[in-house]
């Protein structure tokens, strides 16, 4: 059974909220798509990560009348977990989630319209089927073997609309390790022995590294340009919020008859 509430200090450390200065509990996001350590909730990334709002009324308020989108689809619980690499449109404005160089959350602005899914596993299902395993726990049955295991897809309609492949000179996203929150080029695999787990050199800048395989997410190579922005914005997370955005209009007072 799921937990209802979540004191601020034992939060995931993937989480950029404030633990000490703003009170005792957080939103705990439902189970859904992605797990704890990936996700936020709905609440606390309006309140916490964005900052367009400062109580849950508020929270409640824009995502009735705003008509919030997560990965194209209308939400308006609070508690619905957001994740890495879902788009979230607010009014005229969308946000794809990363992680920073810390390994937390964050959300900058994107134009992207579908987010990139990587392929995780395949398998066959009855019916002599093939089904794409997705990172966020999504299937997709295909009808020709043209992905490999660490791809990426992207996905509307249940239809594969683009298709990136694990390859030498494709552009990734680390996700965890040391390098988190970096934006590579792929360079090759590396062969490893007995139960070592698959790794892989890839370059940043002038300067070449190993990472664990499974820590690699292929990405367009426009979305490189992305990390900068994904640091300016990790360090407005570091300071305490003054006054957040308003973004609701506030609706006029009824008068009382005298």
């Amino acid at each position: 059974m799921v937990r209802k509430h979540l004191k601020r200090m034992y939060a995931p450390k993937t989480w950029a909220i404030q633990r000490k200065s703003i009170g005792k509990w957080i939103t705990r996001p439902n189970s859904g798509p992605h797990n704890l350590q990936t996700s936020i909730s709905l609440n606390s990334l309006l309140k916490e990560v964005l900052r367009l709002t400062q109580t849950t009324k508020e929270s409640k308020n824009i995502s009735t009348d705003s008509k919030i989108k997560v990965n194209g689809k209308l939400i308006q619980e609070l508690k619905f977990p957001v994740g890495f690499m879902d788009i979230i449109e607010i009014a005229h404005s969308k946000f794809i989630i990363l992680f920073n160089h810390k390994g937390r959350i964050v959300a900058v602005p994107t134009k992207l319209d579908l987010k990139p899914s990587k392929i995780v596993n395949k398998s066959w299902i009855k019916g002599k089927k093939l089904q794409l395993n997705l990172y966020d726990g999504t299937n997709l049955i295909i009808d020709k073997d043209n992905y490999k295991t660490g791809d990426s897809i992207f996905v509307k309609d249940k239809k594969i609309i683009k298709h990136i492949k694990f390859e030498k000179g494709a552009t990734i996203f680390l996700t965890a390790g040391k390098h988190v929150g970096m934006f590579g080029k792929l360079e090759q695999e590396i062969e490893t022995v007995g139960s070592e787990e698959p790794r892989i050199l890839f370059s940043y800048g002038k300067e070449k590294y190993q990472t664990l395989k499974k820590y690699a997410f292929v990405v367009e190579d426009s979305m490189s340009s992305t990390e900068k922005i994904v640091e300016k914005v990790s360090e407005e997370l570091e300071t305490v919020p003054k006054e957040t955005e308003k973004i609701i209009e506030k609706k006029p007072k009824k008068e009382t008859k005298k």
